[in-house]
This record gives structure tokens, sequence and C-alpha cells, in this order.
């Protein structure tokens, strides 16, 4: 049988037939505790915290993941592609979530710097791309490969 407990700040709203919470100065919504016997407001104290969003920059100015080799590229390109922090983190098991949940918070509280900053990444390595094939083009590199396959051991 189901125990009724009185509970004085919530009340039934007689018109609309749901409960409607008016609650004692000092308690709110969040600083309600249920137990398997009763229901007892108990006060949670709201203390500010500041997160140290758990980013570096490496010695060639990359931005990681701290402690791990991810790149915030890698990060913020999962997001932006729709991928949930859960996503993000099946594919880098190496990561906390919420060390993923506060990297795209960061993300999203600074968009314009962190897009800035992919931009100046992305021109780098099509630089880079550029140079690499000016040093050794790539057409032509299959046929080569294969020929190497095909050829007879020396």
């Amino acid at each position: 049988m189901m125990k009724v407990i009185p509970f004085p700040w919530l009340h039934v709203n007689r018109n609309k037939g749901h409960l409607k919470p008016s609650y004692p100065s000092g308690y709110s919504s969040i600083g309600l505790v249920f137990s398997s016997e009763t229901l007892i407001p108990s006060r949670m104290p709201i203390t500010p915290v500041t997160i140290q969003v758990p980013l570096v920059t490496d010695a060639h100015g990359v931005v990681r993941v701290s402690g791990t080799r991810v790149t915030l590229d890698s990060i913020v390109g999962a997001f932006r592609s729709g991928a949930t922090a859960e996503e993000i983190a099946q594919q880098f098991p190496t990561l906390a979530l919420a060390d993923i949940y506060e990297v795209i918070a960061y993300y999203l509280r600074h968009t314009a710097g962190v897009d800035a900053y992919l931009a100046g990444r992305q021109t780098e390595a099509e630089s880079l791309r550029g140079e690499m094939e000016s040093r050794f083009d790539p057409r032509g590199l299959r046929a080569r490969l294969l020929a190497r396959r095909t050829a007879p051991a020396i």
C-alpha cells in the first residue's frame, strides 16, 4: 500500500489538477532528497567552481586534450559532424567523458577563437601537403608501387 507523506509546500492546483510547488526560503527543487520512507528537504550549498579546461598547447603549437595525443581539431570536428560526447568518448577511449564535455563547452563559449585556430591549422595542413607533393610527385605513385610488387626480387 502506498504511504501518503504530507509535504506542506507542495499543493494541488484544483483548477488544473496538477501539483504546483511553492518552496520555503532556502530551498529549491534541487534541494529535495528522496528516501524510501520520506521526502526530506535538504540544503545543497551551491558553490561557484572554476573548472580548468583540459587543453594544452604542445611544442609545435597544436592544442591537445591534457595527458593525451587527441587534438582539439578531432573533438571539434566530431562534434560539428553531429557526434555526441558519448560517441566521441567511444571514438577516443583515452578521453574521460567529463573532459569531452568541458572541451565542447569551451568550444561553444569561444567559437570564434577556436574557429580561427582551426582555420589556421587547415591552412598549415594545406601548405604542408603542397610542400610534400612538390617533393614527392604523387602522380603515377600507384603504378610505381604496383610495378615494384610485380618486379622479380633481387
